[in-house]
């Protein structure tokens, strides 16, 4: 994803080009070898490959994590100053794919609403005395003596 970031004279500057893109002539445009990279993982992607299967076809060697980014970064719309290289309906089903595959994994990553924390505040010591010349075997010792109230 690319952000921009402010030079110390106040004006603004991009400090990263998304994968897909580059600059000619002072102007962001596609890059003529990773842009058509970019379609196909999504083209893959949609047809079933996993993230990193779609990235090694297409030749993007990189971890999942970061084909991830590239599948769900919005810039790939048109947003920001990058022109559009993925439609807006391939994107949405894109994202509607990563969440069919998340579910069905169980990696949503939702709070359970059930669940209380309990978080202990109240602690007793039970016993300092202790004859243990190792300041570390000290330590251990003296912190299994620790009882939550």
């Amino acid at each position: 994803m690319w952000s921009k970031a402010k030079r110390k004279d106040g004006e603004s500057m991009i400090t990263h080009i998304p994968f897909g893109y580059c600059f000619k002539d002072g102007e962001p445009a596609i890059d003529a070898e990773n842009g058509p990279k970019v379609i196909r993982l999504f083209d893959l992607y949609l047809h079933g490959y996993s993230l990193a299967a779609a990235g090694d076809d297409v030749g993007i060697s990189s971890w999942h994590c970061s084909i991830s980014r590239i599948i769900t970064n919005r810039v790939y719309l048109g947003e920001g100053i990058f022109p559009r290289l993925i439609s807006g309906e391939i994107f949405e089903k894109a994202q509607q794919e990563r969440y069919k595959r998340a579910a069905r994994l169980g990696r949503l990553n939702k709070k359970h609403k059930d669940r209380e924390s309990h978080i202990a505040s109240e602690f007793i010591l039970e016993s300092t005395e202790c004859e243990i010349a190792d300041p570390f075997l000290r330590a251990e010792y003296l912190y299994s003596q620790i009882r939550e109230v």
